[in-house]
């Protein structure tokens, strides 16, 4: 048995959290024993790996006690005598996890990049930029979500070194169902021929929800028939609130709140909307495509996960606007052209039942 303690999880489901909770079952029956760390009360899908055999340390903050973290992890570390330490990473703003794996002489650190641009704040950025350099010199593998995520986390790093890990998915479970659609837009009572437009993610600076409320306001006044469908949670929940309010969008916005459950609101949405100000990957767009969806995103998305010919638009030039009015005139997408999607998502590498298995010979072999 291989075993390993994960890093790198939060307390709200985002993408990382659903790509090692898609690899997880398989993972967990085939000799990988995955464990985690959390500063948080409670990690995202905590039940579900407790339930299965994992274990969830729970450590101290790192910004409130240093120390008290340090020496946290060194215990876990050195107490479980773990294989691999596997940190997933939006930034190298904490390298603590790699300095004190070292010190615990953990056989394998793996970094993991799932992102391709700082997240906000002045001192997180100036972190990274002091700090990548120790993740590419302590660090014994160098794994990304994308080549752009590759790219601006091992910037020195020979390219040839950086294992691109497919953020793949159990498809069937998004593909598109009549089922979900109508039953979803019955418990909000939405009308079957309103266009619906959508988003899934965090809360948080980098999904842009306030341009996505901005433009939203700006299509109403030119579209009475559309609603815009928010599923997720987030610090920023409550600005997100007031500006809705003070818009009057409140017939028109819909806030779902965070579920581990997206598919359904995939299928009742006719359009998925994705203006991140940057993204290692983008998962939810990888879903969307899945559910058969036509996707709009920012043109800070990586090239990887375009599947099924999604628009690229630029924050500042593009009129999204005009973009979500011709999808309007083109109607709903039919059952056939979602369905048209899903196959061509389906043979590609983001199919769980193909991936899952590269990334289980990566752990096994090196161990």
């Amino acid at each position: 048995m291989v075993r390993c303690l994960v890093f790198g999880l939060h307390d709200a489901i985002g993408g990382v959290e659903r790509y090692i909770y898609n690899y997880y079952p398989f993972l967990m029956k085939n000799g990988i024993q995955l464990d985690f760390v959390s500063p948080y009360p409670a990690l995202a899908l905590q039940d579900q790996f407790l339930e299965n055999g994992s274990r969830v340390f729970r450590v101290p903050n790192f910004k409130k006690n240093p120390l008290g973290y340090c020496k946290a992890i060194y215990k876990v570390l050195k107490d479980g005598q773990y294989d691999v330490a596997y940190i997933n990473m939006l930034s190298a703003a904490n390298v603590l996890p790699f300095v004190i794996a070292q010190k615990a002489h953990v056989k394998r650190i793996i970094a993991h990049s799932h992102n391709n641009d700082t997240p906000k704040g002045n001192t997180r950025k100036v972190l990274h930029f002091l700090n990548y350099r120790i993740v590419e010199r302590l660090a014994t593998d160098y794994w990304a979500c994308s080549r752009e995520a590759g790219l601006w986390l091992f910037p020195d790093i020979d390219s040839k070194k950086v294992i691109i890990i497919p953020n793949a998915i159990p498809m069937a479970s998004f593909a598109f169902s009549t089922t979900d659609r109508n039953l979803v837009r019955k418990q909000l009572n939405i009308q079957p021929y309103t266009f619906i437009f959508g988003h899934v993610g965090r809360f948080e600076d980098q999904k842009n929800h306030l341009f996505l409320v901005s433009l939203f306001e700006r299509l109403c006044s030119v579209e009475k028939d559309a609603k815009l469908l928010l599923v997720g949670d987030g610090y920023l929940r409550p600005a997100l609130e007031s500006k809705i309010k003070q818009l009057g969008l409140d017939e028109r916005i819909i806030l779902v709140g965070s579920t581990q459950e997206v598919a359904p609101y995939y299928s009742a949405m006719d359009a998925f909307l994705f203006p991140s100000k940057f993204e290692g990957f983008g998962m939810a767009v990888l879903e969307a495509q899945i559910s058969g969806l036509p996707c709009v995103v920012s043109d800070s998305l990586p090239s990887d996960v375009n599947l099924t010919d999604i628009q690229y638009l630029s924050l500042e030039q593009h009129d999204w606007v005009n973009t979500c009015r011709q999808l309007m005139n083109q109607d709903a997408p039919s059952y056939s052209d979602r369905e048209s999607k899903y196959k061509v998502c389906l043979e590609s590498k983001y199919s769980i039942e193909k991936a899952q298995n590269k990334l289980l010979t990566l752990l096994i072999d090196n161990a």
